[in-house]
């Protein structure tokens, strides 16, 4: 810890720790938000470049243990953009794609993964929009604040097709010329090896019409809300998502209702001929997209204020934007239903407040009893969604606390799950079947210490990893010190209570929780003193 801190302020300088201060004071007087120093201390290249390259954790659901290893990617690379970008699984790894168009290849063949920058990379034009904005009065810096939304181009994502010969990208682009932006759908031939390749990129699709800048000067144009996500459907056409930018017909000119545009819409294109036709419309920024086992074609969307929406599209179908929400996209919209559905397609979930909704895909061959379900990640919340389906409708949504924006998920063929961050780490997660320390330890135990550590399950995580903040975990109780977990939501008594857990401490709290007076704790306590000092035996073994 002394080393790490002592790393970052040699590598802030006086200038920088000038600037934390100043940020900090600003968070005191509430001028600037923890959560827009959250956003800057993320995408910071200091603060990427002294995270450890290599860690892994466990994370407790309700019916799964996790493990989550994570790969600090932008710490591996040099002068690594984050923020956006997207992965796309190939053979022997993972190419990685900057949201500048600069690719990497993330290669897993060897005793050690290792990242190898390719030749491969795509141009949006970025620098000559910087200065065209920063010419016309835009909060523009160039070279500075590219990761943040409205303010640069980026790459969207990437798809390896069936055949594995060709790869496909979406990405904006500034037209320097007509002083736009438009959003192509890009296809080159691809080769696989040491180090990837790709031919020429050839433009399959680029969106109508070309989108000038705002005239809001904090934001010149909503590139954020591009859509962009694409799946190979089973005839080899490509369908692709393409977001509103933030235009609605009434607000801004164009109408994402009309058909004569390719914005707010689903659309699919043949890349043998170029053909394109329009899916299905009302769609504000669809930013995940996935083909199910059995056909169904699922998208994610993010809404206005509230209303991210899990989509079950189905083609020719109007879902509703900017008509219909269930977020609110402004007070004085007296012609949009917000709130109502009535006389659109309606979505299978939504989810209000919003979550950030990105990508999603279809388990499969990760965990018997999750396969099937849909995994949604989010950016905001930083959290993956297990959302199980049933007759058509969610009666599952079980959070999962992942601690990253959450930008792409892939469905890996090996069964483990892809996770790419906005701060340029690569997660891979997989069941752990195996069964856990703490159930080893309590299958040795009497029944009725067994159905004890059963109560406590109820409240408690039991091993070590990633535990919701309204679920304290009990591995390392014993010599910890009172309320002392990170973000763990205690009982005011608690905090006040001082001291460690003990031997006598947990003597005490398991005869009467009332032991701390004022404790929030529904447990009637345990009378036996020899089944006591089996469970504070059982709980010192947690470590």
């Amino acid at each position: 810890m002394f080393r790490l801190i002592r790393r970052i302020l040699t590598g802030l300088g006086l200038f920088g720790l000038v600037a934390m201060l100043t940020a900090a004071g600003l968070v005191y007087t509430n001028t600037f938000t923890v959560d827009k120093l959250r956003l800057l201390v993320k995408y910071n290249p200091l603060a990427t470049s002294v995270q450890p390259v290599q860690s892994e954790t466990a994370i407790q659901t309700t019916l799964l243990r996790l493990k989550l290893k994570s790969y600090a990617v932008a710490a591996m690379a040099d002068e690594f953009v984050s923020g956006a970008g997207a992965i796309e699984p190939i053979p022997g790894g993972m190419l990685i794609a900057e949201r500048n168009g600069r690719f990497h290849f993330f290669d897993e063949r060897g005793a050690e993964p290792k990242l190898t920058a390719t030749e491969i990379s795509l141009d949006t034009n970025q620098i000559q929009f910087e200065v065209h904005a920063a010419s016309e009065g835009y909060a523009i810096k160039p070279g500075r604040n590219v990761g943040y939304a409205g303010l640069g181009m980026r790459l969207h994502d990437l798809l390896l097709l069936r055949d594995g010969k060709r790869l496909a990208a979406t990405h904006t682009r500034w037209d320097d010329v007509a002083k736009c932006v438009k959003l192509h759908l890009v296809i080159a031939d691809f080769s696989a090896g040491n180090v990837p390749k790709v031919g020429p990129w050839q433009t399959l699709f680029s969106t109508t019409p070309c989108m000038p800048l705002s005239g809001i000067k904090r934001k010149p144009f909503a590139g954020h809300q591009a859509g962009g996500r694409m799946v190979e459907m089973a005839d080899g056409r490509i369908l692709f998502t393409v977001g509103d930018f933030k235009n609605d017909g009434v607000k801004r000119d164009i109408s994402t209702a009309d058909p004569s545009n390719s914005y707010g819409k689903l659309h699919v294109i043949d890349p043998a001929n170029g053909i394109t036709e329009i899916f299905s419309t009302g769609h504000r920024n669809p930013q995940g997209l996935v083909i199910a086992a059995d056909g169904r074609i699922w998208s994610t969307e993010h809404g206005p204020s509230g209303g991210d929406e899990v989509n079950l599209v189905r083609e020719g179908a109007n879902y509703g934007w900017p008509v219909a929400t269930y977020g609110r996209d402004c007070r004085t919209c007296a012609w949009q239903q917000q709130g109502r559905h009535d006389g659109h397609g309606l979505p299978v979930y939504a989810f209000v407040p919003s979550i950030g909704i990105s990508n999603l895909v279809e388990l499969q061959d990760f965990a018997p009893i999750w396969d099937g379900d849909l995994l949604v990640a989010s950016l905001k919340q930083e959290t993956l969604h297990r959302l199980h389906i049933r007759e058509g409708r969610v009666v599952v949504d079980e959070p999962i606390r992942i601690g990253d924006r959450l930008r792409d998920i892939q469905m890996l063929e090996d069964g483990r799950v892809a996770l790419w961050t906005d701060s340029g780490k690569l997660m891979f997660l997989t069941a752990d079947l195996a069964p856990a320390q703490s159930t080893l330890l309590a299958a040795k135990l009497p029944e009725d210490a067994q159905d004890t550590i059963e109560q406590c399950r109820a409240c408690h995580d039991l091993d070590p990893g990633i535990a919701g903040p309204d679920r304290i975990s009990l591995w390392g109780v014993h010599g910890r010190a009172k309320a002392s977990l990170p973000g763990g939501q205690y009982s005011d008594a608690l905090k006040a209570a001082g001291g460690a857990w003990d031997e006598a401490a947990l003597d005490a709290f398991l005869a009467s929780p009332a032991a701390v007076p004022g404790t929030s704790m529904a447990f009637e306590g345990i009378q036996d003193a020899a089944l006591r000092q089996t469970i504070i035996d059982y709980l010192k073994a947690l470590q």
